[in-house]
């Protein structure tokens, strides 16, 4: 009877030291994602999205997912196309938004100051989130695509069911919603505290 006492009150004690192995096991774990993911999805300027974003009225969490997977969080990227800067704006796009924030003798280098590109990208998105009612879809197929395309887009069947994008005909905003819309995710739940409202 004594045999049987300890050799329970051994067994118990193992699946306690089971259940604390695995429960810090998990929580390394989590925080060794968490530390990744936060090395992955970075945000560097934090300030001008929230200050942009604020004085636009634009989601802080779309222009923190836009400028990740635009640029990399890199300010003075260039794409084989010409788009500059971190939200990878286009220098015919910054002339037309110059004037409409208060830039007076616009230069294409301006793009890769953070302060200017955010703020034009915020601008933009603005934009873009009037002219699509605010959904995110529209917003970034037109931000990756054009807005013109996406208004054909919206009258062609093939690519349009009730209202609501579901495809384009190009792979690459295809690729670019998916990537927008995911980063937006992890955005929120990674910098709920740092972006939130």
């Amino acid at each position: 009877m004594e045999n049987t006492k300890k050799s329970q009150k051994s067994g118990n004690k193992l699946i306690v030291i089971i259940i604390c192995v695995m429960v810090f096991a998990l929580s390394a774990a989590l925080i060794k994602v968490f530390v990744v993911d936060k090395m992955i999805y970075k945000l560097d300027y934090k300030d001008e999205i929230i200050k942009y974003s604020d004085k636009y009225e634009v989601d802080r969490f779309l222009i923190a997912a836009m400028i990740h997977c635009e640029s990399s969080n890199r300010q003075k990227v260039r794409s084989s196309k010409g788009a500059v800067g971190l939200m990878q704006i286009m220098p015919k796009t910054g002339e037309w938004i110059a004037p409409k924030i208060g830039i007076e003798n616009f230069e294409e280098n301006m793009l890769e100051n953070p302060e200017i590109n955010i703020e034009m990208g915020c601008w933009y998105v603005k934009y873009l989130t009037d002219m699509f009612d605010g959904d995110i879809t529209k917003i970034c197929a037109a931000y990756n695509a054009g807005q013109g395309n996406v208004k054909k887009w919206l009258e062609n069947s093939e690519y349009c069911v009730d209202g609501e994008l579901v495809k384009t005909p190009f792979n690459e905003t295809n690729g670019y919603i998916r990537k927008v819309k995911a980063a937006y995710e992890k955005y929120k739940t990674l910098y709920g505290t740092e972006l939130g409202k």
